[in-house]
């Protein structure tokens, strides 16, 4: 069975967490570390032992490598800082498109009282940006770098993008729907904060933000395909994540607008309308670029 590894892995990950989610809360108790509610604890235990996880898988197929990473010097001749670059520029302005449409059509509009100010400003966009090269560069050696390789090397490139591109996307609704109170914490609780993880599947009002992260999925997959790395990856993937964070701070939903039905509930940004976007330039991206990917 192809994903069996990768099932493997998954189990893995969710045992280790929930039988050390206890210690590790005793022992962050016992240091004074105890600020952080009990049920984010597990689900930040959860993504650092799927990350550690990477290693050994990558080790178990033989290709635990720079370039199976996504570190590699690629295809395109750019460095990775350059690719790096050229690939924020290029997910800034594909998502500040799909901003000026919400902005025109008041879908969203500017907070009341908020005065864009020049230090505000600057403080909103180095906040955004640096929380956009840490998503970036997180969840693209993770998705498109170790997992996209690993899959490939087992199956096909493309039922490795694809696959990873609905990962990605369901990964981002996984979050705890139970409040552990910290003097009931005991070595069945983090089993039951897994359990309960799966609560946002059940609404259907997430689908069109699902939609949209799968395609932005594909895209990304498609970029690491072609270029061999991931560093335009990142960069587009953090100016998606630094406009959005932009824009949430600033602005809100105005769900009285016609075409309030184009944004998701997910961050209320994300929805039919980036999905559909996000659509277009994969499908464009594959034309332009299939025949020599399929040579490649």
């Amino acid at each position: 069975m192809v994903l069996a590894p990768f099932l493997i892995y998954a189990l893995a990950t969710l045992v280790l967490t929930a039988l050390t989610a206890y210690p590790v809360f005793l022992g962050l108790e016992a240091l004074g570390l105890r600020d952080m509610p009990f049920d984010q604890m597990v689900m930040r235990l959860l993504k650092l032992y799927a990350l550690l996880g990477l290693w050994p898988l990558l080790s178990g197929f033989g290709i635990n490598t720079r370039s199976a990473w996504g570190y590699g010097p690629g295809r395109t001749g750019r460095s990775f800082s350059r690719g790096l670059v050229l690939g924020a520029v290029i997910g800034i302005a594909s998502m500040a498109l799909v901003v000026l449409v919400l902005l025109a059509l008041e879908i969203r509009v500017v907070r009341p009282g908020i005065e864009l100010t020049p230090p505000l400003v600057t403080a909103v966009v180095l906040q955004s940006a640096f929380a956009g090269l840490m998503v970036g560069f997180i969840e693209e050696t993770w998705f498109r770098g170790a997992l996209q390789t690993s899959i490939t090397h087992v199956s096909n490139s493309a039922f490795a993008i694809v696959f990873i591109s609905m990962v990605y996307g369901a990964m981002h609704f996984i979050s705890a729907d139970i409040n552990v109170p910290a003097e009931e914490v005991g070595w069945l609780s983090g089993t039951a904060v897994l359990f309960t993880s799966l609560h946002g599947f059940r609404d259907p009002a997430f689908f069109d933000s699902l939609f949209a992260l799968v395609a932005g999925g594909l895209l990304l997959g498609l970029v690491r395909y072609r270029t061999g790395r991931i560093a335009e990856c990142i960069g587009i993937h953090a100016g998606w994540v630094m406009v959005v964070k932009m824009l949430r701070q600033t602005t809100y939903p105005n769900l009285e607008a016609s075409g309030s039905f184009m944004i998701g509930d997910y961050d209320g940004v994300i929805g039919i309308l980036a999905g559909l976007w996000f659509s277009s330039l994969a499908v464009t991206y594959y034309v332009c670029y299939g025949r020599r990917m399929r040579a490649g």
